[in-house]
């Protein structure tokens, strides 16, 4: 339907010292695919800075003040301001689907639709906080998985209500106006469904919308405290009173009211008791809990005793024109889902860096993209909007092939977790529909996703076990029971080559290098699309100084093990460091057993090395990301000697940090490194050339300096994320063309 025909819609978000969740919630509401909304948010006497976030985002928003801790009376400012049809209410730390604002507005298609209600999920993303809820008109509430379960009758004066929650409501902006706004004292909770209440009542219905979902983050705030304890109970003692007594009367026994009031002090008591005999507050929060318990009480009390209510002003719109908000991206929009098995969560590999990458910036283009990762050990799974992207993590848990094909009993483990993977694909697809899944094909995530049949499915190329094996000696030193496993996930990964649609490659090398693995010649190369990987630029954001004492440094950077080319520093490390006085040698990067002992290259190397080389050579361990740069920073020269890597990011790194860098000739080196002009290549197992090469760095202020430059310009021209982006994002939309053309393309696409 085209914008002119849609209903206006005001998006309206009342805040109050939620600074960063504010900031959250605004960049989600970019992605709605519902066109005609405007955005307002009315800012309450915030001290958190909510007020240069706001200003960040410029005209595409429109801001209001509210000088008191009321969410009514904030809720009646936006109200005035609303020049949309339908005003939807979305809570400050509540991050909409994109799909959000089409579900919940379809409902008004109806005349008699008042309000419309969606669902709620809870803090982690997964479970729900909210489905249906009714209430009566005591203030007592029920939860239902639906509407048709909570089996209401909504005709006027009927004594239950669907009562939404004011973290993802929508209301026929004339009608409430015409009911006079919300009831302002209520100051903190009810005020939505005292107004449901009134809707009912003048002939129109409440409804819930199961598709209109929200992310409800739960975030600490005057109310509550992150661990959820309460600060105060004022607001709610007083609105619970005011509302029962306030829509009760005349409709319900008296003493059944003071029976749910009575209970509602009771219950509130016994938390506080439990609170303090748990230690989550002293007692002097305790006594001033139980101080607003009786104080909401008595003020709740007098309010409704105010007979006749005092009739609620309208508020009056403002003189302004509905204009769409900037605020969300227009244009075509690739729906895109990645799995990684790391992402942000602790220190990464390089395919948890690309795929971190690659979808902030397919994000930062306006594009929706999901990721499925690890939750991290001792965590639960969750759904977070980070960066602009929704990342799904995941724990493992038994599952059932989609698939008849499976994979054999030894390497099951990595079915199960491809199978997690693409039951919440096909869950993401429920919510938002996926133009495209893509995987690495490292541990056979994309496995169950392509042998479903049910998601388009992309390849990333990058090493795999077939290419790793020759070069982990403790792969081979495996039982047979080790070794049968790997035969079956190189197996796997044949059967994944052979069978993707579409592959994404990294380097010219890696294609060619599996073709001859999997004995697939000619094979991948038509499949397959070149795009290599960016970095982005951190180059400025080290808080390490250059050396300045006449010393040389040079870094390896990488995990400690024979691939990497770490075991041949480590032998070379004696003979380099007698010809280079001045020469401290840094390994940065994980320990890992390199035989079935469990013994590591550093204890092999601290065992039997001189005193005085080991004094030369620091071993950091695996490190933080800022660290990791800060060593790049410092590093005269970079050591990343691999002997095969699919791509080799660090190259790039070095490149982006200006440094010289000695990179290993085989695999995807010899594609980014230019001998002479940004670096050298050497084959580590010849030790002479491996020597000479570092010698010569180590050695010459020039060379490392000249190549340090040309290696700057190379990642500038050819490696940055701008560029991989586009790259990828070419990629992507090319291959969704592709299958939109078949004559029966994947079920999950858009037509």
């Amino acid at each position: 339907m085209h914008r002119q025909q849609l209903p206006t819609v005001s998006v309206i978000i009342n805040t109050l010292n939620r600074a960063s969740y504010l900031a959250n919630t605004l960049a989600a509401l970019k992605l709605q695919r519902y066109a005609n909304f405007e955005v307002i948010v009315v800012n309450g006497p915030s001290e958190d800075g909510t007020d240069a976030i706001l200003a960040a985002f410029g005209d595409t928003i429109r801001v209001a003040r509210c000088d008191i801790a009321n969410l009514s009376a904030s809720r009646n400012i936006g109200l005035g301001l609303a020049c949309g049809e339908i005003v939807a209410f979305l809570d400050d730390d509540a991050i909409p689907e994109p799909t959000w604002l089409e579900a919940l507005v379809r409902p008004f298609e109806d005349p008699q639709v008042g309000a419309a209600g969606g669902f709620i999920r809870d803090h982690t993303g997964v479970g729900f906080q909210v489905r249906v809820v009714t209430c009566d008109r005591t203030g007592r509430l029920e939860t239902f998985m639906s509407e048709r379960s909570a089996n209401l009758d909504q005709r006027p004066g009927a004594d239950r209500v669907l009562s939404a929650t004011g973290a993802n409501v929508a209301f026929r902006r004339d009608l409430i106006v015409e009911l006079g706004g919300f009831d302002e004292n209520y100051r903190y909770l009810l005020e939505e469904t005292d107004l449901n209440f009134r809707i009912m009542d003048a002939g129109y219905r409440n409804v819930a919308v199961p598709q209109a979902e929200v992310h409800h983050k739960y975030a600490p705030s005057h109310i509550r405290n992150a661990a959820r304890v309460p600060q105060s109970l004022y607001a709610i003692s007083r609105s619970t009173y005011y509302f029962a007594l306030r829509h009760g009367t005349g409709h319900v026994d008296p003493a059944l009211i003071e029976k749910r009031l009575a209970r509602f002090r009771r219950d509130r008591s016994r938390d506080i008791a439990l609170l303090a005999r748990e230690g989550h507050i002293d007692l002097a929060r305790k006594a001033s809990l139980i101080t607003d318990l009786v104080q909401g009480e008595a003020d709740g009390r007098a309010a409704a005793a105010r007979l006749p209510l005092t009739p609620l002003t309208p508020p009056v719109a403002a003189p302004m024109v509905f204009r769409p908000s900037r605020l969300r991206v227009d244009g075509e929009r690739l729906r895109i889902c990645l799995l990684s098995q790391q992402y942000t969560a602790g220190p990464m590999g390089g395919i948890g860096n690309w795929t971190q990458t690659l979808a902030e910036g397919l994000a930062a283009e306006g594009h929706e993209i999901s990721v499925i990762a690890d939750a991290a050990p001792g965590h639960g799974e969750s759904v977070d909007f980070e960066r602009g992207v929704f990342v799904h993590r995941l724990t493992h848990r038994r599952t059932i092939s989609p698939s008849r094909l499976k994979l054999p009993s030894a390497v099951r483990h990595l079915e199960g977790r491809s199978v997690r993977c693409f039951d919440e694909a096909m869950r993401i697809h429920s919510l938002r529909g996926l133009d495209l899944v893509s995987g690495p094909i490292w541990d056979l995530e994309p496995f169950a996703c392509l042998t479903s049949g049910l998601l388009p499915t992309a390849v990333s190329l990058h090493t795999t076990y077939g290419l790793a094996r020759p070069h982990k000696p403790d792969w081979q030193a495996g039982d047979v029971i080790q070794q049968t496993m790997l035969d079956e996930v190189v197996a796997a990964e044949r059967w994944i080559l052979a069978n993707a649609p579409f592959l994404l490659s990294n380097s010219s090398p890696i294609i060619n290098d599996l073709e001859q693995v999997y004995k697939l010649p000619g094979l991948l190369g038509p499949r397959a699309t070149l795009v290599p990987h960016g970095v982005p630029d951190r180059r400025s954001q080290s808080p390490m100084p250059p050396n300045n004492d006449g010393r040389v440094t040079a870094v390896f950077i990488g995990r400690l093990e024979p691939r990497k080319g770490a075991d041949a520093l480590l032998a070379a490390a004696p003979l380099l460091l007698d010809a280079v006085p001045n020469l401290d040698l840094v390994l940065v990067g994980q320990d890992v057993p390199i035989d079935a002992s469990g013994a590591t290259l550093r204890q092999r190397f601290l065992a039997k090395a001189e005193p005085e080389t080991v004094a030369r050579v620091t071993f950091c361990g695996n490190v933080p990301a800022d660290e990791l740069r800060a060593w790049y920073e410092r590093a005269d020269f970079i050591l990343a000697p691999s002997r095969y890597e699919s791509f080799g990011l660090v190259y790039v790194e070095a490149m982006m940090h200006g440094k010289a860098v000695i990179a290993g000739a085989q695999g995807g080196g010899a594609d980014i490194v230019l001998p002479g002009e940004t670096g050298l290549l050497v084959n580590p197992d010849d030790m002479e050339d491996f020597i000479d090469a570092m010698v010569q760095l180590a050695l010459s202020p020039h060379d490392r300096e000249r190549m340090g430059r040309g290696g700057r310009k190379r990642y500038e021209d050819h490696f940055s994320v701008a560029a991989m982006v586009s790259g990828v994002e070419a990629a992507f939309a090319q291959w969704i063309h592709t299958l939109r053309s078949f004559d029966r393309p994947f079920a999950c696409l858009r037509t």
